[in-house]
């Protein structure tokens, strides 16, 4: 077994940030196309919400993010780190 002694703060928030923007515009694609479709041509506010609201995962997940991993890294010096077993050559 191993362990996971610390997460770089800034580059987990960042790769994390970016996955929730995908999966921002995952969700609200479809939402608009939904909404377009019931409200014939008055989407102007779920088109700027299909744009915005990613962003705002996006910035929701990096900043919740980074407090999780430099709380994790705190606790993981104290009481040691998650572990894991990994297969192949160290």
């Amino acid at each position: 077994m191993r362990q996971i002694k610390s997460f770089a703060v800034l580059q987990t928030s960042k790769v994390m940030g970016a996955l929730y923007f995908l999966f921002g515009l995952l969700i609200m694609v479809p939402f608009f196309l939904v909404v377009s479709a019931s409200r014939g041509h008055r989407h102007r506010g779920s088109l700027l919400m299909v744009l915005i609201m990613p962003v705002f995962y996006a910035v929701g997940a990096f900043i919740l993010t980074a407090i999780v991993c430099w709380l994790y890294n705190g606790v993981a010096k104290r009481i040691g780190g998650i572990e894991v077993e990994v297969s192949g050559e160290p």
